[in-house]
């Protein structure tokens, strides 16, 4: 069994198209490959969660997912941004 991961960001002023566009990124970089698990880190507070996890949902259905917070990752393929 072989184990991949793929993973984006976005920075996004609006969370919806954020999470959007980081679930759409993901997907393409799976290709065919089945997700199982997922983790969602975000530093947003005040939102709809549910309308973003409805969203994760929709484009992985069945997906195990757990998030938290960030604790400030920094991606290899963006690298450091601020704010």
């Amino acid at each position: 069994m072989m184990f991949a991961s793929v993973c984006n960001v976005s920075d996004d002023l609006d969370p919806n198209a954020g999470v959007r566009k980081v679930a759409d990124e993901c997907r393409k970089e799976l290709g065919d490959r089945a997700a199982h698990a997922g983790i969602f880190f975000t530093s947003c507070f005040d939102l709809d969660y549910a309308l973003m996890l409805a969203e994760i949902h929709r484009v992985f259905p069945g997906i195990e997912l757990v998030g938290c917070t960030t604790d400030g990752e920094i991606p290899r393929h963006i690298g450091f941004s601020a704010d």
